[in-house]
């Protein structure tokens, strides 16, 4: 297994799963302004059914993906910090952002949802003050509106910082009882085959959890309504105990040193094959479902579906990522080092892309896409590395300051 530099946790492979995953994120992001999945979207342009397969398929791993190897890094950086460093560190990493963004980031979104539905009065201070005094005002219940308080797409933020949280106070917890022997070393390194049984058991479970989930919500649709509990946490019922266990997995993934020592089973053709074919028996499923209505028991069908195939396409991206592409380059290691970054900025970039775009009414679709797409990686990247990254503090303050001078003109 390649590693970048001596005395490190870093795996190169799983860095580049990670920055494709973020890259793909923005991806996605671009494609909801074009999709009829996403009416309530910023910038709702031009719809069109590629864009809604677009956003389904990619809707499926990738935020599964991201907690699996934040799972995975989690363990190590723990056990070099210890537990009280390490809240401290992800709170000043994750909390700091987190704060920004959910305070300034709502009112920009807003105002670009009123422009681009051509609402005659807005204004971006009393947006931001509006956000200012719902964010202080606790509220537990379903997100009704677009224009409610909300984490936007800060909810993977506000809630890994949740997991890193209760996985430190575990792990400390774990350090008393066994008296700081690690659970992990006492036992051999797990079988390649063991990694199948334990993936499978994970999918299941997550598919039973989230069908009584399901079913306590379940009103003749299967309901992705996003749940904000007292504006502290956001998420999907529906997708919170997915998440759970691939953070979880990707705990024991690393305290079992899987990839290592041990080979995945099955060739990387395998994989590749097996989901797609699972793709497409959950696309056909799924088709028929919407088509002829869901029946609650049908929900466990398309629920076991999905999640087998969540695991598979990990399965499959580590497969082909430690077969080729396991070695640094300059290229992997700009996208890698600002992967993180370039999640945080990457919306706003999107969404003003969108809106510039948006007069351009006689512009090929998949062209706007494109640019969107594009250009809100590259912004980010270059926002990221030469400014975020080498001016951390002077970039907090202008970010701010750029805000409040744009209240002033909106």
């Amino acid at each position: 297994m390649i590693t970048e530099g001596r005395n490190t946790d870093r795996v190169l492979f799983f860095d580049h799963i990670r920055y494709l995953m973020v890259l793909l994120v923005v991806v996605l992001h671009a494609a909801c302004g074009y999709s009829n999945y996403m009416p309530h979207w910023a910038v709702n342009d031009f719809n069109l059914k590629f864009f809604d397969i677009l956003v389904a398929i990619l809707d499926i791993f990738l935020m599964p993906v991201l907690f699996f190897i934040a799972g995975y890094f989690a363990l190590p950086s723990l056990e070099a910090k210890g537990v009280i460093k390490f809240i401290k560190t992800k709170l000043i990493r994750l909390g700091i952002p987190l704060i920004f963004g959910l305070l300034l980031f709502n009112p920009i979104e807003h105002i670009v949802f009123y422009y681009s539905r051509s609402y005659s009065s807005f204004s971006l201070w009393d947006r931001f003050v509006f956000n200012l005094k719902n964010a202080f005002s606790p509220q537990t219940g379903k997100i009704i509106s677009k224009l409610e308080f909300s984490h936007s797409y800060f909810w993977f933020i506000s809630l890994l910082l949740f997991f890193f949280i209760v996985f430190a106070c575990c792990y400390w917890l774990k350090s008393r009882i066994f008296n700081g022997q690690s659970v992990f070393e006492q036992e051999k390194v797990t079988p390649g085959k063991s990694i199948l049984w334990v993936l499978s058991g994970a999918a299941l479970a997550t598919t039973i959890l989230t069908f009584f989930i399901v079913a306590f919500f379940y009103d003749g649709v299967i309901t992705r309504s996003w749940l904000i509990i007292e504006n502290v946490l956001q998420f999907q019922p529906i997708r919170i105990s997915l998440y759970v266990f691939c953070f979880g997995t990707g705990i024991y993934a690393y305290g079992k040193k899987w990839f290592n020592q041990t080979s995945i089973p099955g060739n990387y053709i395998f994989w590749v094959v097996f989901s797609l074919i699972l793709l497409e028996l959950f696309r056909v499923i799924e088709t028929k479902m919407i088509s002829t209505g869901i029946a609650l028991a049908d929900v466990f069908i398309i629920l076991f579906v999905r999640h087998f195939l969540v695991f598979s396409i990990l399965l499959t991206l580590i497969s082909l990522s430690k077969r080729f592409w396991n070695k640094t380059s300059a290229i992997n290691r700009l996208f890698a080092k600002n992967s993180y970054n370039t999640y945080l900025f990457h919306m706003v970039f999107v969404i003003l892309l969108q809106l510039a775009l948006f007069k351009w009414i006689n512009g090929f679709i998949f062209l706007k896409f494109a640019i969107v797409s594009v250009g809100s990686i590259g912004l980010s990247v270059l926002v990221s590395n030469y400014l975020i990254r080498p001016f951390p503090k002077l970039s907090a303050i202008g970010i701010a300051g750029i805000f409040f001078l744009g209240t002033i003109f909106i």
